[in-house]
């Protein structure tokens, strides 16, 4: 990609967050901004699982990751930071 287009290109953005209303609020703003939002979906280990496929296969550019997706009131649930190994 060149300098030249680069402001034309289709960037797309992964968001996995489990909280429906920030997803949506995020999705809104990416659109919005000219960007593809791309929207992991589930719950739990379901909505980790779906967040790898669309990584893998929606070619994102970027991701908006939320830390705590098993258990917002964990301290200690990191589960978001288990995709970026994948």
């Amino acid at each position: 990609m060149t300098a030249k287009n680069i402001g034309r290109a289709k960037f797309r953005i992964l968001i996995v967050d489990n909280d429906e209303q920030d997803v949506e609020s995020l999705a809104e703003l990416i659109s919005f901004w000219g960007y593809i939002p791309i929207v992991a979906q589930g719950a739990g280990r379901s909505l980790i699982a779906d967040a790898i496929f669309k990584s893998k296969h929606a070619k994102c550019h970027l991701a908006l990751v939320d830390m705590r997706l098993l258990d917002d009131t964990d301290r200690n649930d990191m589960s978001g930071l288990d995709l970026v190994d994948d």
